[in-house]
């Protein structure tokens, strides 16, 4: 029984640290890569072609919002897993705020899509009242 148990704990210090690498080696990554899809997106969202179209707007918000989630929640995470420094755990305030800007930031940008969808809905209306809802200065 005492060797099935030692062979256990030394699988989860196995599996623990494989996860500790993984963290280390994809979190870089995923930021590179994130940040310049975003940027990306953001630097064609804002042309001047694109100013005068509602859903452009939303998707250009939704973009901006996966730039704060990517720069600060994987950031972060890759602190608290990959090298064990955690500022949650320290203060009570800054847990609170990484704990809502994770959620915010989470949630935002697929709001933000739904409401393009909504917006290209409003704007294939038949009614010209309906149409009159997508516009930028509505979005």
């Amino acid at each position: 029984m005492a060797a099935s148990s030692m062979e256990i704990l030394a699988t989860i210090q196995a599996i623990q640290t494989a996860e500790i690498s993984l963290v280390r080696i994809s979190s870089p990554i995923l930021m590179i890569f994130g940040n310049i899809g975003e940027i990306l997106n953001i630097i064609i969202f804002v042309q001047r072609t694109f100013r005068n179209n509602s859903c452009a707007i939303y998707f250009l918000a939704a973009s901006c919002v996966r730039l704060i989630f990517i720069n600060f929640t994987i950031f972060l995470n890759d602190l608290s897993i990959g090298y064990n420094i955690d500022p949650a755990r320290t203060s009570m305030i800054f847990c609170k705020f990484k704990f809502y800007l994770t959620f915010l930031t989470a949630i935002l940008p697929l709001s933000f899509i739904i409401l393009a969808c909504f917006d290209r809905l409003m704007l294939s209306s038949l009614s010209v009242r309906t149409r009159s809802w997508s516009q930028p200065r509505f979005a």
